[in-house]
């Protein structure tokens, strides 16, 4: 009986100091190539490899790359992996220019996702604004109303990006809930990065984030690699939830952009440990797989729009899959 004690206490000390756990990827794979997850995965690969053929294939000369990563829906609105990305992902980074630019976008948008396990939809409805006042210099700010779980919240957002340097640019971001039943009270976040030339931007942030009962803090690294009309983003989160331990997650994301506007398409898959609020003041970690395939496509120099299909399951809980369609305007 003490050696079975002895070999727990050693295996919970081994938990502590390696996060990220060996079964954490077996769980991934497989949820990814289940008999039901891999349908899923193809699935989503195949739209996305048939959408960007055509727009290979529709490529015109007058295209320029326009680096802009496009994971934007409810970047604010919880602490998953798969939301975690700042909204000015969708800020065009033209690293070489500072030219004016004084471009104001408009747009609204509306999410339907469904959970299994007896769990309510999910819906949101959302307002973004985003001023560039140079390619890199940039304030943006949204507001969003969601029902998860049966509870309705409302949440504001606001950030700005602020070159420091050639090289060096500052991103703050602040939201808050003034009825907080699922989405945090507060959140805050302060990122910098750094273009280290050949268009590969590296990346480190903090967030901390108030819910109802307990804080969480997100320590972010990443980085970004540009080329021709291509973007791949690989990114390493550590949450730690007040007096619950630590949970690592990771993403990886692809993005191609084409036509004469500035349009992509994208796909990523996010994977690791995450926390969760499920509503009345519970807060929980589990295992977590998320595949995305999302795009903004502009019509003109003026009208775009917006979509986004996710698959996220969050363990035993439950799976969330849905559609966000939006559309924007140039003022």
């Amino acid at each position: 009986m003490s050696k079975k004690i002895k070999e727990n206490k050693q295996s919970a000390e081994s938990r502590r100091r390696f996060p990220i756990r060996p079964n954490e990827i077996q769980k991934t794979v497989a949820i990814l190539f289940g008999s039901s997850g891999i349908v899923r995965f193809l699935s989503v690969f195949a739209l996305f490899a048939v959408f960007l053929a055509s727009t290979v294939l529709a490529q015109t000369p007058e295209t320029s790359p326009s680096p802009e990563a496009e994971n934007s829906p409810a970047s604010a609105e919880s602490q998953t992996v798969q939301d975690e990305e700042p909204a000015t992902d969708q800020i065009r980074r033209k690293r070489t220019s500072e030219t004016n630019v004084n471009r104001t976008e408009v747009a609204f948008g509306y999410s339907f996702e469904h959970l299994t396990n007896g769990y309510g939809d999910w819906k949101t409805a959302s307002l973004d604004i985003m001023h560039k006042f140079t390619q890199r210099k940039v304030l943006y700010g949204s507001y969003i109303e969601t029902e998860r779980f049966g509870r309705r919240d409302r949440q504001a957002q606001i950030g700005f990006y602020q070159p420091l340097s050639e090289k060096w640019t500052l991103l703050v971001e602040g939201n808050a809930s003034p009825t907080h039943k699922v989405l945090a009270r507060f959140s805050a976040m302060a990122q910098i990065e750094r273009s280290v030339g050949r268009g590969l931007i590296l990346q480190g942030g903090y967030r901390r984030t108030e819910m109802n009962d307990a804080s969480i803090n997100v320590f972010k690294f990443g980085a970004e690699k540009y080329w021709g009309l291509n973007r791949a983003a690989y990114s390493f989160q550590v949450n730690n939830l007040q007096l619950s331990g630590t949970s690592v997650s990771q993403r990886l994301q692809y993005n191609r952009y084409y036509g004469r506007f500035g349009s992509s398409a994208g796909i990523g898959l996010a994977f690791g440990r995450e926390i969760e609020n499920i509503g009345a003041s519970r807060l929980l970690q589990s295992d977590v797989v998320n595949i995305t395939a999302n795009g903004k496509h502009w019509f003109s120099n003026s009208i775009g729009a917006d979509w986004r299909y996710t698959f996220h399951r969050q363990g035993e809980l439950y799976d969330r899959s849905g559609l966000s369609v939006g559309i924007r305007f140039v003022l």
